[in-house]
């Protein structure tokens, strides 16, 4: 059987080029949540930020079978080339240029998925 999705709800990136996207779709009164990856995370004793804590999440769910993607390997690779790091005791997740400088360009659908 084929899996259908639909968007219930447009999550963006709130910060830099992403905020006036944010504000127009808040003026169309469309359902959109913003995402600031800077934010405290839920579990601020174990995270880092909110960045940290929702690659955790994605890839605990990839782990447990309960979400998969296309087969697509641009995006299979950047799923698994962003690195957690240590952060004290928390997770943290990799500065983005180090992931840009070692897949040789930016995570944009990893991104995405997360």
């Amino acid at each position: 059987m084929e899996k259908v999705f639909f968007m219930s709800v447009i999550i963006i990136d709130a910060t830099s080029f992403g905020a006036p996207i944010y504000d127009r779709l808040m003026e169309l009164k469309l359902p959109a949540v913003p995402f600031i990856s800077s934010q405290t995370a839920s579990e601020p004793e174990k995270f880092k930020n909110v960045k940290a804590e929702a690659w955790f999440i994605t890839a605990e769910k990839f782990h447990l079978g309960e979400i998969s993607i296309f087969d697509d390997d641009v995006l299979k690779g950047q799923l698994s080339g962003v690195k957690f790091v240590p952060y004290g005791v928390k997770i943290e997740i990799e500065p983005k240029k180090v992931t840009k400088d070692r897949l040789g360009r930016s995570p944009d659908r990893a991104e995405a998925v997360v």
